[in-house]
């Protein structure tokens, strides 16, 4: 369990691309891109890491949680993110 697969890795910073790259997207504004992107991938790392260390990536199942994991944590790191973005950038 404490042995993490170098392919989880790369699932999890595509997940956090991705996510980053819709929250961009979707939020549009002058926004910067590759920061949405940044948090994403931090995000999705970390969920994907805990997830990891709690239940195991031992069974394709399980490593599915783990991105599944990775997918919704990233999201909410971008929400949080967005938010504390636009309080500290009112016009």
């Amino acid at each position: 369990m404490g042995d993490i697969n170098v392919w989880a890795w790369v699932a999890w910073i595509v997940v956090g691309i991705a996510v980053g790259l819709m929250a961009g997207r979707a939020l549009g504004g002058r926004r910067v891109v590759v920061i949405d992107m940044l948090v994403g991938i931090a995000g999705a790392c970390l969920g994907g890491w805990a997830s990891d260390l709690a239940l195991g990536d031992d069974t394709p199942q399980l490593f599915i949680i783990s991105v599944l994991v990775a997918l919704f944590v990233s999201g909410g790191l971008l929400w949080l993110f967005d938010a504390v973005w636009q309080m500290f950038n009112r016009d």
